[in-house]
């Protein structure tokens, strides 16, 4: 199949990109300069996300937008100051033709526009082409009143698309249909991967059944959820066609558990509204202390569901580097603003996805002249100093195995928390056979969530020159300085 190329193009591409982070007036003013001289830019946020002030532009050339060339700029909205300025741009030099069909009408949309993607990285996790494509390469995009992406070229015809928002009315959720079963699993992963961050254990699962959701929800150890699929407030698709998970169902889930710390409602209508009956409410239990829930309201019509993946992304890795979960809401819809018209917070803005533990330990080994092939005993304490109510999972890592056998009273523990004070943990060990010797070394203890947080007990062990009556004697002749100096001294070359 032979590709048509809509346009001519005169190109060179010279991509540039990154982020800059600054306190300095001088590199704002350079900045306002350079966000000034940048030609071809639409201005398509310029608003307030919780403290911060986010105006952000789009490439655009006439009427053909370049995927993923984008300028955000962040100001204080106090101080005004600026707090970070990322630009992501493309030298694409569009020279529009006849060759475009500009009248394409699309059946059933909600909005369609000419865009252009410079090479393959402009796809990013969102956009596949059914067959290779010259780069750079101009087609409609269009998003369908049914949430799905799909990109046309010349005269309709249907040449890539993106990953479909999921959507309400749909009689599908979780399962897509019979040719693309379940097209977010990569948006799935991703929530997986980081909540094993902070969850001892994970379950994620593509099309679960309904008996499978519900046993999960019920489980009171359960507290975290996320769900991406065809639905609304009121349900969501499960394992096939009309298979329905309902929110009265949630509600018989979660009688008897307290309600959940965070649920991620990922139905095009997810949040849409959240008074009783609704999943917002039931994960609730209609409380807004110590629980949230966050979701997406009409994603079918939001040109920022491209960006879905690195939305949820930046909300997942702030969340682990212990934000709250709105810190990490605004701050990811700051980073990402086309998709704030879709994605609301619902709950406790002080409430974190998990409170942070840290690993503390006190005490030391020292041993001194311990008589070789021995055991000998030690003790230090284990405690967790981290927030109030948090829990640590803790494992010795590392210690001298090479000295001897080592055995520890516990070597590893679980849900350890500040209130229940230090752990003692007692230390046996087989001294080595090497006389005359010093050790020295350490135990190490890690947070098993999170390995740089961790803490060492220092170790030093010596074994003593002579054994057996030469010990003896030597220990005499201490006592006695003065006695017997020949003797003292050829036993400290022996």
């Amino acid at each position: 199949m032979s590709i048509f190329v809509m346009m001519l193009f005169m190109v060179t591409i010279a991509s540039a990109s990154g982020t800059i982070l600054f306190n300095n007036s001088d590199n704002a003013e350079l900045i306002l300069q350079e966000i000034d001289a940048t030609m071809d830019k639409s201005l398509v946020f310029d608003d307030v996300i919780g403290d911060i002030h986010v105006t952000y532009w789009e490439h655009t050339i006439g009427d053909v937008c370049v995927k993923n060339d984008y300028i955000v700029l962040h100001r204080d909205v106090h101080t005004k100051d600026m707090l970070s300025y990322t630009k992501s741009w493309s030298d694409v030099n569009v020279n529009p033709s006849n060759s475009i069909d500009r009248d394409f009408e699309p059946e059933n949309y909600v909005w369609k526009k000419i865009v252009v993607f410079p090479d393959e990285l402009n796809c990013s996790h969102f956009y596949t082409f059914d067959e290779g494509v010259e780069y750079p390469f101009v087609c409609w995009e269009v998003r369908h009143t049914d949430g799905t992406t799909i990109l046309y070229q010349r005269g309709g015809t249907k040449i890539g698309w993106g990953i479909p928002a999921p959507s309400k009315g749909f009689s599908l959720s979780g399962y897509n249909d019979a040719s693309w079963p379940d097209p977010w699993i990569e948006f799935r992963e991703n929530a997986d991967n980081w909540f094993t961050t902070w969850c001892s254990s994970t379950v994620s699962i593509s099309l679960p059944s309904l008996a499978t959701i519900s046993s999960h929800i019920s489980d009171p150890t359960t507290d975290c959820f996320y769900e991406l699929a065809h639905g609304d407030e009121h349900y969501f698709q499960a394992d096939a066609a009309n298979s329905n998970y309902y929110a009265s169902t949630l509600q018989s889930d979660m009688e008897d558990r307290q309600p959940i710390r965070f649920a991620f409602l990922g139905s095009c209508h997810g949040m849409t509204s959240t008074g009783p009956g609704t999943f917002s409410y039931e994960f609730r239990k209609g409380q807004l202390t110590n629980t949230v829930t966050v979701g997406f309201d009409h994603m079918e019509n939001c040109p920022g569901w491209e960006y879905g993946w690195y939305w949820q992304n930046s909300l997942f890795e702030n969340m682990s580097k212990g934000l709250t979960i709105k810190e990490s809401f605004d701050v990811a819809t700051a980073r990402y603003p086309t998709i704030e018209p879709a994605v609301v917070f619902l709950g406790d803005e002080t409430l974190k996805a998990f409170l942070i533990p840290d690993v503390h330990c006190e005490g030391e080994l020292r041993w001194e002249q311990e008589t070789p092939g021995s055991e000998i005993t030690g003790e230090f304490t284990l405690s967790n100093i981290g927030e109030e109510d948090s829990m640590l999972d803790w494992e010795i890592t590392d210690y001298p195995s090479e000295w001897g056998t080592w055995e520890f009273s516990q070597a590893h523990g679980e849900d350890l928390t500040p209130e229940q004070g230090e752990q003692k943990i007692t230390v046996t060990l087989t001294v080595p056979q090497d006389k005359n010797a010093e050790f020295i070394g350490e135990i190490k203890i890690i947070n098993t969530h999170n390995p740089t947080d961790y803490d060492v007990i220092p170790i030093t062990l010596t074994t003593p020159k002579h054994k057996g009556t030469d010990t003896m004697i030597l220990r005499f002749l201490e006592q006695h300085p003065y006695l017997f100096p020949m003797l003292r001294q050829w036993l400290a070359f022996h």
